[in-house]
Order: structure tokens, then sequence, then C-alpha cells
């Protein structure tokens, strides 16, 4: 049952084989290489809050039961990882009211549901791919192109700034 005796094991549907023993040692280095640089990311992140937010490692320190809890808020907070999972869509579907069509890359990012601080979505956004962006969570954008390019620059302001509003309720 481990990771290592799976990937001997299994066969890659798209080539109709299994995996060779260079590409198994390629996926196992780049597992190592994620989860030391996920792990050394955690830590630091976590002695980060203990710098910023006094009194907390004091507390830590003198009831060791709420160790778990600071860890696993400072997790939700300021996670190793952002996001995961790209996958491309195999249909038209629809996602939030968003209409995503077939052939689109889609991938899931939880940083925004994790963090307490304001945040903006940054590229590719224009008047089209606004809802999608809003249905991801984003009440904050920067715009340049869609404005810049905008026959009417104030209208086009207008536009961004009434469905920032509407969005943010």
């Amino acid at each position: 049952n481990d990771m290592i005796t799976f990937l001997t094991e299994v066969e890659y549907s798209p080539l109709e084989r299994r995996l060779t023993d260079g590409e198994i040692n390629g996926i196992v280095y780049a597992m190592v290489i994620g989860g030391l640089e996920t792990t050394q990311y955690a830590l630091a992140e976590q002695v980060q809050l203990l710098i910023e937010r006094d009194g907390v490692w004091d507390e830590i320190r003198s009831d060791r039961t709420k160790v778990r809890a600071f860890t696993e808020e400072g997790m939700r907070l300021r996670s190793p990882t952002q996001g995961l999972s790209t996958r491309v869509t195999s249909r038209d579907e629809v996602f939030h009211g968003v209409k995503v069509p077939k052939g689109s890359f889609l991938h899931l990012r939880w940083a925004a549901a994790n963090i307490d601080r304001p945040w903006f979505a940054i590229g590719g956004i224009n008047h089209e791919t606004l809802d999608e962006v809003l249905a991801a969570g984003a009440r904050r954008v920067c715009v340049v192109s869609a404005i810049l390019r905008a026959p009417d620059v104030a209208h086009a302001c207008r536009v961004f700034k009434e469905r920032l509003l509407s969005a943010a309720g």
C-alpha cells in the first residue's frame, strides 16, 4: 500500500504500458522535493505568525494543548500550497452560473477562502472573464488592458465598478 509499489504496478493508460524505472524515479524525486518545499514553507510561515502576534508563543509554551489549534489555524491562514489539480474540461459546464466551454483549463484554488486579508485577482481580466473571476471569490481585481483598450475608458471603469460592487453585495 505504498506509493512506490503502486507506481511499479500501475499501467499508465495514455501510453498503454507500465512506467519505466526512470519515470518512476522522476515522480518520486518530484514528490520528495515537493514535500520538502511545502514543509519548509509551512514551518517558516508558522514562525512568522509567532513573530507577528505578541504573546502567542508564550501562550503556546504555557499550554501545549493549543499547539494543534495554532498549527491548523496557521495552515489555514498561510497554506504552503494555494491551489492544486489543474484539469481540462471534457465538455461544456456551468460552475456557479459561469459558462465554461469544453477544453477550458480549470485550477482549484482555495487561497481566497483561507485568508483574512484583502486579495486581488490579476491577469486576463476583462468584461467577458469577470464573472468567472467573481465566481472564484475575488472581490478586488487589477484590470489594465481591458480598460486601456476600451473605446470609452470611463464607461469601462464604471461597468467594472458596478459589477464588483454588485458582487460584493
